[in-house]
């Protein structure tokens, strides 16, 4: 079980977080938590990604815990915001951690950001960003929540072609990952539904 959600002292940040019912907590560099929003608090305790703790954030998926450490590291030592998925990739809970920098040096800020799948119209995106309309067929279905693998079986097309076209749509939106694109495309103001 972990600690009681308790905010820092005269922080504004994360009492602005825990009126909004924001998930997020601070962390050391070791990943000792040292405040944690309510909402934050449910998903650390419900969440099946997360290690149970009363002091500590753990990821069940070694290699998941080794790239959130790395994050946690690159992220107080003054790199950019870095997004990690920390859930097992499968569809029942979809989990992504946004570690950014917080006020003090030696902490970092985790935004625990749910990964639902959310219809979009990337009609406005085609042409500034020249688009093909296989590219947006395939966007469309990598917004829905589908893996590359289904979408290669879905479009009966080959799982090669499906990742070489996501390589050049990276390309094309200068990122290097689905996790990148698909965080890109959520914060488009062209999703259907909000």
């Amino acid at each position: 079980m972990h600690p009681p959600p308790r905010a820092l002292p005269q922080d504004p940040d994360l009492l602005l977080a825990e009126k909004f019912g924001l998930a997020v907590a601070v962390v050391d560099i070791h990943a000792n938590l040292t405040a944690v929003s309510t909402a934050g608090q449910r998903i650390l305790n419900a969440h099946p990604a997360f290690i149970r703790s009363s002091r500590r954030i753990g990821l069940l998926r070694q290699d998941r815990s080794r790239a959130f450490r790395m994050g946690l590291r690159q992220v107080i030592s003054g790199q950019p915001v870095q997004a990690l998925r920390v859930d097992d990739g499968t569809s029942q809970a979809p989990l992504t951690l946004q570690l950014s920098s917080w006020a003090s040096s030696d902490r970092c800020l985790l935004s625990f950001q749910s990964l639902s799948p959310r219809p979009i119209n990337l009609t406005p995106i085609q042409d500034p960003y020249n688009l093909s309309n296989r590219q947006v067929e395939l966007l469309q279905q990598f917004t829905a929540g589908m893996p590359l693998a289904g979408i290669a079986s879905d479009l009966r097309l080959r799982p090669q072609y499906v990742r070489e076209a996501f390589s050049c749509l990276y390309a094309k939106f200068d990122l290097q990952n689905q996790l990148q694109l698909l965080s890109a495309l959520k914060s488009l103001p062209l999703i259907q539904g909000d």
